[in-house]
């Protein structure tokens, strides 16, 4: 694992060294703090020996039950004996300090996505595929948010939508939340349930059947090129499983078209999803069309994670794993601001999908 370094003192770096050595029983010569995720703290380690480590500090809180650690350590210990390539290397763990060691991967992000890049993405998904025809259901979890009918999708959103309409404040920033919430999201929200539910009769698909087992896929859950390293020969290697498990392929390729953090060209998105369904059609061959379906309703989730941040625990999570100052005001300014855009964007896609495979 690797990313950009930065300066900062949120956690002493002698306490870090102690926890470190005694993880790798190595002398460590270099700790150095580097930026991570949301809900995390990453450190390059340098040995005596001249070897580079990554350790990882995984976020904590009562309220949220996930176990980022154990499922992000564990996942890539199996798929390395499943020869899976392109991804970091475990090397130990600790659960009392909530910390993992990985290999450090040499590579950035890269910005300026091209047609050899989807390719890289979609072989990463190929082994993925391979994985899941030779392992056991109970190998892996079940991926983080997972929800293997459209139905459980809808009330999921449902219950996002409602933890955020029912906070109370008076404060000028949660007053514009409240009027995009109600004014808009929740109105598109309402017509796009009518809308699946006819579409689903007239292609044949059941609203509320869940997907059979072997209709699932194996997926990192935040799959894409904000969570991968690009090295100085255009190799790629794909990090982050901290959500790792079965998914719905549908949702696998929706949230590559939608996330953000990529901000991909609509060719590239359109090349994206001609490739992701041809490979994807063994595991189910109307992929495309039920992508279409559920697309602008992964969309609409998508507005609301931009808006965890006026959740407290959602705050607290960030505070742990910011490296610079943080303003909680101007931060959930840039997230209403976020949402919005992301709102615009497919309130119209259930219309008229704009990719065909």
């Amino acid at each position: 694992m690797s990313a950009t370094l930065v300066d900062t003192e949120q956690i002493p770096l002698n306490e870090v060294l102690t926890i470190v050595s005694a993880m790798t029983k190595k002398a460590i010569d270099q700790v150095q703090p580097l930026t991570g995720g949301k809900n995390s703290r990453v450190f390059k380690l340098t040995t005596s020996d001249n070897k580079n480590y990554a350790a990882k500090f995984y976020f904590r809180d009562s309220s949220d039950k996930r176990d980022r650690l154990n499922n992000e350590y564990g996942s890539l210990e199996k798929l390395a004996k499943y020869q899976v390539k392109h991804i970091p290397q475990p090397i130990a763990i600790s659960k009392e300090h909530s910390c993992a060691i990985y290999s450090f991967l040499e590579g950035s992000a890269k910005r300026d996505i091209k047609k050899k890049d989807i390719d890289a993405a979609i072989k990463f998904m190929t082994q993925l595929k391979t994985v899941r025809k030779k392992c056991q259901a109970n190998d892996f979890i079940v991926a983080s948010e997972a929800h293997f009918s459209m139905v459980e999708v809808y009330k999921h959103v449902y219950d996002r939508l409602t933890k955020l309409m029912a906070i109370e404040n008076d404060e000028p920033i949660y007053k514009d939340l409240s009027n995009f919430l109600i004014r808009d999201l929740s109105q598109v929200f309402v017509h796009l349930q009518s809308w699946m539910i006819t579409q689903c009769d007239k292609e044949g698909f059941g609203f509320y059947e869940p997907l059979a087992q072997e209709d699932r896929i194996l997926s990192p859950s935040d799959f894409g090129f904000h969570n991968a390293l690009c090295d100085s020969k255009g190799g790629w290697t794909f990090v982050d499983f901290e959500y790792f498990g079965w998914d719905d392929p549908a949702k696998m390729i929706s949230d590559f078209l939608l996330h953000p953090a990529m901000n991909l060209t609509d060719e590239m998105r359109q090349y994206f999803f001609q490739k992701a369904c041809a490979s994807m059609k063994t595991v189910n061959p109307k992929i495309a069309k039920r992508v279409e379906l559920m697309c602008p309703l992964f969309g609409l989730k998508w507005c609301l994670i931009f808006l965890n941040e006026f959740l407290p625990s959602d705050c607290n999570r960030r505070h742990f794993a910011n490296t610079t100052s943080f303003d909680a005001d101007t931060v959930r300014e840039l997230q209403l601001t976020k949402a919005k855009a992301m709102f615009k964007r497919v309130s119209n896609v259930y219309k008229e999908f704009p990719y065909h495979a």
